[in-house]
């Protein structure tokens, strides 16, 4: 166990537990969560995208509101 804590080795593997895999352990359930967020939003970031070209087509003058 205390080659665990100093040493990162799982006991009984050649496997070793470094800070880069912890990073990218948070990263990766970061990225899902964000996914998972923007998946069950999607109709409305639809519509807020098609929102905002509308907007910037107005802006640039190209269509007289």
């Amino acid at each position: 166990m205390q080659n665990l804590l100093v040493l990162g080795l799982v006991p009984g593997t050649d496997f070793q537990i470094t800070f880069m895999l912890w990073l990218n352990a948070i990263a990766a359930l970061c990225g899902l969560v964000l996914l998972r967020y923007v998946w069950q939003r999607r109709e409305q970031l639809h519509m807020l995208s098609v929102v905002v070209r509308i907007a910037l087509v107005i802006d640039r003058g190209q269509i007289l509101a």
